[in-house]
């Protein structure tokens, strides 16, 4: 997702790929708040400086009918963390998650993957990110997503989904510069104007961005 980036980055979008079918110890089943929130918490709470947004927005996504909240869950009662993380109905440790959200007809964007430090460098996210891709490409979408150019690992892992790099660059907004816009900061009484228009950017809006109705979740 953007939240978390710093500086530019580049979106990518989805190409022929081939699947990978999780085999034992492994299984991907939905994210349920219930079980899977404070394993959650746990895996999220180093990611972005401990700023990670995914926890306060999972149980969301999970009843999200445009979304497809999973968990790559591991069954391995040789890991140290199993007895004490394995969910008590037997789901497994949640070894990584991602969600697919579909936003425009025909349209999904990948987002919130994560994966357990401990598991990490084992090809857990490009697993579960690849069964993603390829449930979205047997429904007719095309995918896309954006990762930071620093970000060496998620681009491993969105490669070896089968996705390529589209060369188009995002820029995220500075909040420290949003408040020096007019109106926009503390105790400013100038105007304020809509955001756009402050930046001088409603020119870079296209139609079909701006015929688009979106759903609060």
């Amino acid at each position: 997702s953007l939240s978390g980036l710093s500086g530019s980055s580049a979106t990518t979008t989805a190409m022929t790929t081939t699947i990978t079918t999780p085999s034992p110890p492994f299984r991907i089943r939905p994210f349920d708040p219930d079980r899977d929130q404070c394993r959650l918490e746990e895996i999220c709470r180093d990611v972005y400086g401990g700023t990670d947004y995914l926890p306060s927005v999972a149980p969301s996504l999970a009843f999200d009918r445009q979304s497809t909240f999973l968990v790559l869950a591991e069954d391995d009662k040789d890991d140290v963390d199993w007895d004490e993380n394995r969910n008590e109905d037997g789901h497994g440790v949640m070894a990584a998650v991602a969600n697919l959200r579909t936003f425009l007809p025909g349209r999904a964007w990948l987002e919130a993957v994560r994966t357990c430090e401990t598991r990490r460098n084992r090809g857990l996210a490009r697993m579960l990110t690849t069964v993603l891709i390829d449930r979205a490409r047997d429904e007719g979408q095309e995918v896309w997503t954006c990762t930071a150019e620093s970000n060496k690992a998620m681009r491993k892992v969105l490669e070896g989904g089968g996705m390529k790099n589209s060369n188009r660059r995002l820029h995220l907004l500075s909040f420290e510069k949003m408040r020096e816009l007019p109106g926009w900061g503390v105790g400013d009484k100038r105007e304020s104007r809509p955001l756009l228009q402050a930046l001088n950017a409603e020119g870079l809006v296209g139609r079909e961005a701006r015929e688009t109705t979106w759903e609060p979740i």
